[in-house]
């Protein structure tokens, strides 16, 4: 680290970056990844310069963990590694109603904690074979009548920015098993299909994460349309990883890693409380993300917007393409429903 370089927009340390991986996931990083120690390095110091350079930044975390994950996402590619930046600070601050979903991760919100203990989302605590993490999805616990489309987004929120702090997950990525049981026709009032498209779309190329296998189970044929719509417009590279079942013990996952009740040995309330405890040991670092921000009124509408269409092209080719074109295409593509709920939204 250059030392005379004063980084005044970071809310964490600037560290000097030590790997402590086990050496199997360092090798797997780099075959897979292009990371190397010299790779890493430079990457990391590049991040740190542009980001204290860019003016449409105020502050943001610049710790070599934060910066890891979006060179570890975008296989240590600078400028994509900036573009999912810039898209990530963007959409934390994302308002509607005067509220800003993709912030206030705290996991002690009364509502979180009846979740949580519902097991609507848990990482399973042992690692698969390619050590990647479990995480265990059961929409059919959320009550669309008690509870808001936001705090389901809220809680995603909270399980997701906690496993990205550990850097295992960085390199070896997620799998999902989604447990549609209890999951029927009414729960489409919480979600249109387009909106779960652009949510789909947004978490693909905005959050830094390697999806790396999606396991479906036990699914409605109420929701068959919405299921088949979903991944007619995911990418060809997830809707190759997606497979669903109709039972339990048709599932490739090693069962022994998962609760009790899906053939594992570890009950789930044991389970949950472990994931409790993991999302509290993180729980200081990810709220002081709510401490990051940025200047919304320089970036082109469709970028604050969420636009999907927008995620097409990078942030500064938008902006030229806009000025260029005096207000026409893009300008015009707006969010609908800004001042409502999510069940307002369209698809571009």
């Amino acid at each position: 680290m250059d030392s005379k370089v004063c980084y005044t927009k970071s809310i964490t340390p600037i560290d000097d970056y030590i790997c402590t991986l086990p050496l199997d996931t360092q090798k797997l990083a780099e075959e897979e990844l292009r990371e190397t120690e010299t790779t890493r390095t430079q990457a990391i110091e590049a991040l740190r310069e542009w980001a204290q350079q860019n003016p449409r930044i105020k502050s943001l975390r610049l710790d070599a963990n934060f910066l890891l994950r979006f060179l570890r996402c975008k296989k240590f590619s600078i400028p994509m590694a900036k573009e999912m930046i810039e898209r990530y600070l963007v959409l934390r601050h994302y308002t509607y109603d005067n509220m800003k979903p993709f912030q206030n991760f705290d996991m002690n919100m009364p509502v979180m904690q009846e979740l949580l203990d519902a097991g609507y989302i848990f990482a399973c605590p042992k690692r698969d074979h390619l050590n990647r993490r479990i995480i265990m999805i059961r929409p059919g616990v959320f009550n669309p009548s008690k509870h808001f489309n936001y705090e389901m987004v809220k809680l995603h929120g909270i399980a997701f920015e906690t496993l990205m702090e550990d850097e295992m997950n960085h390199i070896h990525g997620f799998v999902y098993i989604i447990d549609s049981t209890g999951l029927a026709f009414h729960y489409l009032t919480l979600f249109t299909p387009h909106e779960a498209y652009r949510i789909g779309r947004n978490l693909e190329k905005v959050v830094p994460m390697r999806h790396k296998s999606i396991h479906g189970l036990k699914v409605h044929p109420s929701l068959k349309f919405t299921v088949d719509f979903a991944l007619s417009q995911m990418s060809e590279k997830m809707r190759k990883r997606v497979t669903l079942y109709k039972n339990i013990e048709d599932i490739t996952v090693d069962k022994n890693l998962l609760p009790a009740e899906y053939g594992g040995q570890i009950p789930m309330k044991e389970m949950i409380s472990a994931f409790k405890k993991e999302l509290e040991s993180k729980r200081s670092i990810i709220l002081k993300n709510d401490n990051s921000d940025v200047f919304l009124e320089m970036y082109p509408e469709p970028v604050r917007n969420g636009s999907v269409r927008s995620l097409k092209t990078t942030i500064d080719d938008l902006e030229a393409q806009l000025n260029k074109n005096n207000n026409n295409g893009f300008s015009k593509i707006e969010l609908q429903g800004v001042q409502g709920s999510f069940r307002k939204l369209e698809i571009d």
